[in-house]
């Protein structure tokens, strides 16, 4: 009887072991790659809705963000509301380079981003960098051409996918005195966005630069932690530097633009029909974003004006150009210099 019950018991146990063997527990999701090579499971495969969260800097009344919802309410539209966009203004999810993490991490799909880019793909660099661009046509045509595709090659491969851009103002230098040459700015402190070429090239002109979110800038300003700062004269009015600086000058040393991301993965994970809604809402958003970038021009220059900032026109552009220009050769590698010559070259 007891060899019976013993026999009864290691039946069962077997039973038990082999079950558990041909059953085995499912794997925990992987997390999101920071590459643009990862394999990702379409989340919206299924027909479920999907959301994603979009970061950026600006205020909600400034071209980026306006450009921003139209993208939102597209994607909505076009997905039969399978699919919604989050717009996060003014920081509210972070700093541009805490979203750009965070895109890679899986807490955050959008942002507008350029030049911070470069600590991800150093070619980046380019698309914030003085002397770069002569003009926005100039701009376009790069990006809208092979080298534009190589630096969005480099961006994909490092997990951010491009949407579409919005050209930018040229970028100023504000202080409360008039700054006409380098000579005017030896070792005064000021801000600059994290960008290591844009340090390395405000210190090449004889400034004393120190990177700091925009959301900083203006509290920074009114202690006197810094002196001045650059930006265009959109970033100036919503940010309401002109309380807090008098002067803006006219170096116009930085002729940029902004681009409007998506994490690879994020849409990797959207099945073939979101992902077409995407890349729609992307092509509507950039006729919508170069339209608000030529509104803005002429709306933002008339408020500094308003704002009764001391415009000055007497800088000496070709003196900051020469002083900058060898500090970024210095600071840029062998393969971003070469790729600065040739977008100096185009259309010459």
């Amino acid at each position: 009887m007891r060899r019976s019950l013993l026999l009864l018991v290691c039946v069962v146990l077997t039973l038990a072991l082999l079950a558990g063997c041909g059953s085995p527990a499912a794997p925990a999701p992987a997390a999101p790659a920071a590459g643009g090579n990862a394999q990702a499971e379409p989340a919206a495969s299924t027909g479920e809705s999907v959301l994603w969260r979009f970061g950026h800097i600006v205020q909600e009344d400034h071209p980026w963000h306006i450009s921003a919802i139209h993208f939102a309410e597209q994607v909505y539209e076009l997905s039969g509301g399978r699919m919604e966009v989050q717009v996060f203004p003014a920081s509210a999810l972070g700093t541009e380079i805490d979203v750009l993490h965070g895109m890679l991490l899986g807490t955050a799909e959008m942002n507008a981003s350029a030049g911070t880019l470069e600590v991800f793909a150093p070619a980046a660099a380019l698309l914030d960098a003085p002397w770069t661009f002569r003009d926005t046509p100039h701009l376009q045509a790069i990006l809208d051409g092979p080298i534009g595709a190589r630096i969005f090659d480099d961006l994909y491969d490092a997990g951010f996918q491009m949407l579409y851009y919005i050209p930018r103002m040229p970028r100023n230098l504000t202080s409360n005195f008039a700054v006409n040459h380098p000579d005017d700015i030896q070792g005064i402190n000021m801000r600059v966005m994290p960008s290591p070429v844009l340090t390395a090239a405000w210190a090449g002109a004889g400034a004393s630069p120190a990177s700091m979110p925009f959301a900083e800038v203006f509290m920074a300003l009114s202690q006197g932690v810094i002196d001045m700062q650059e930006n265009p004269f959109d970033m100036i009015y919503t940010g309401s530097l002109f309380e807090v600086q008098s002067h803006v000058n006219l170096t116009e040393h930085t002729v940029g633009v902004k681009l409007f991301l998506c994490s690879v993965t994020a849409f990797d994970a959207l099945d073939a029909e979101l992902q077409q809604v995407v890349l729609d809402a992307a092509a509507s958003a950039q006729a919508f974003a170069y339209q608000a970038y030529l509104d803005s021009r002429i709306d933002f220059t008339q408020r500094i004006v308003d704002t009764g900032m001391i415009v000055n026109e007497d800088v000496d552009r070709d003196a900051f150009r020469e002083a900058m220009i060898p500090a970024m050769q210095e600071f840029f590698s062998d393969e971003v210099w070469e790729l600065f010559l040739e977008i100096q070259a185009y259309g010459l």
